[in-house]
C-alpha cells in the first residue's frame, strides 16, 4: 500500500482517486474547497495548489503527485493567469521531495495536425489556449522534477460533463433531442475514456520508480476515431433509445459569433479540431503501458448509466 496526492476532483481527479483506492492505496485529495470523492481510504484537504505552504505538507509522504487541475474557466486569459503558477509551485515541491508528478494533458499543443497524432508529432501550436499548453509542456521539460504528461483526446465518461460528449451528445440523446455540434459532424475524431486516462497515469507513476526519464510524454489509450454523427448513433444504441440527428454549427457561424460571444470565441480558437480529421494513434504508449482502451460500448454503457443516475 502506498500514499498518493491527487490535486483536483473533476472527472480526472475522481477517476484517479477511485482507481488508486481500488488498488489498496491511500489518497489525499486536495481542492480549494476541501470537497471531493468520499471514498474509503481517502482524506479530503482544503488547499490552494498555487500555495506551496499548503501543498507541501500533504505531499511529504506521497509516492507521487497527480495534478488534475484545470482552469476555472475555458478561456485563454484564465488559463494564462491560473495554470503556470500552479504548475510552477507543484513542480518545485515534486523536485524538493524527489517524487514524480503526473499531469493529464490535452492534444492542444499539436495545433492543426496534418495526419494522425503520435507522441513524437511536432507541438507547433502558436495561439490561444493551445500555445499555453505548449508552454506548460516546455516548462515541465525544463524543470528538475521528474514529470509525466499523459495526453488524451476529447473526454467522455462519468463526471465529464463539460466535454463535447458529456455536454452535447449524451444528455441530448437521452432526452430524445437533436445533437448540435461544432464544425463538421462527419469528420473522424478521437475520443478518450476518462478512466483509461486515469489508469494510464497510475501505471506511468508506478513505472517512474524504475525508469530513468526525467520528462516523459505519453498518450492515454484511445480507440479508433468516430465522427460525431457516428458517436451520436452509438450512444443511442448503447442507451437503448431512439436515434437522433447530429447537425453541425458551421465554422463560419462559430467564428462570427465569437466576435460578440466570449464562449464561442474560445471555441473558434480550436475549431480545427472539428473541421478536419483529428486522430490519435496511441499504439506506442499502449505498448509501453501494457494497457488497451476500454471497448467503446462498455465505456459508453458506464457513461450513460452515470448520466442517468447522477
Amino acid at each position: 500500500m502506498s500514499e498518493y496526492l491527487v490535486i483536483g476532483s473533476g472527472a480526472v481527479g475522481r477517476a484517479l482517486t477511485s482507481i488508486l483506492v481500488e488498488q489498496g492505496h491511500t489518497v489525499t485529495v486536495a481542492t480549494r474547497s476541501g470537497s471531493g470523492p468520499d471514498l474509503p481510504g481517502t482524506t479530503l484537504a482544503a488547499a490552494d495548489a498555487s500555495v506551496p505552504e499548503q501543498i507541501e505538507p500533504l505531499a511529504r509522504r506521497a509516492e507521487a503527485i497527480f495534478c488534475a487541475v484545470h482552469g476555472s474557466k475555458y478561456a485563454a486569459r484564465v488559463w494564462r493567469a491560473e495554470l503556470p503558477p500552479i504548475e510552477a509551485a507543484l513542480l518545485d515541491i515534486a523536485a524538493e521531495l524527489s517524487i514524480p508528478i503526473v499531469f493529464p494533458e490535452s492534444m492542444y499543443a499539436f495545433g492543426a495536425p496534418e495526419g494522425p497524432m503520435t507522441e513524437t508529432s511536432p507541438q507547433t501550436a502558436t495561439t490561444g489556449k493551445s500555445l499555453i499548453r505548449v508552454e506548460l509542456l516546455r516548462n515541465r521539460k525544463a524543470h528538475a522534477a521528474q514529470t509525466i504528461s499523459v495526453a488524451a483526446s476529447d473526454f467522455f465518461g462519468p463526471h465529464a460533463t463539460t466535454s463535447h460528449i458529456g455536454s452535447l451528445v449524451v444528455p441530448k440523446v437521452l432526452a430524445g433531442k437533436s445533437v448540435l455540434a461544432l464544425g463538421d459532424v462527419d469528420q473522424p475524431h478521437s475520443f478518450t475514456y476518462v478512466p483509461d486516462l486515469a489508469r494510464a497515469m497510475v501505471i506511468a507513476a508506478a513505472q517512474a520508480q524504475t525508469r530513468t526519464e526525467s520528462n516523459r510524454f505519453l498518450f492515454a489509450p484511445t480507440g479508433p476515431p468516430l465522427t460525431m454523427a457516428e458517436m451520436t448513433a452509438r450512444v443511442a444504441d448503447v442507451a437503448g433509445v431512439a436515434k437522433v440527428s447530429a447537425r453541425a454549427i458551421p465554422a463560419w457561424l462559430v467564428r462570427a459569433g465569437g466576435v460578440l460571444v466570449p464562449d464561442l470565441r474560445e471555441m473558434a480558437d480550436v475549431l480545427h479540431q472539428w473541421t478536419q480529421p483529428y486522430v490519435v494513434d496511441s499504439s506506442r504508449s499502449e505498448e509501453e503501458l501494457q494497457l488497451k482502451p476500454t471497448p467503446l460500448d462498455d465505456a459508453l454503457a458506464v457513461t450513460v448509466d452515470w448520466a442517468r443516475n447522477c
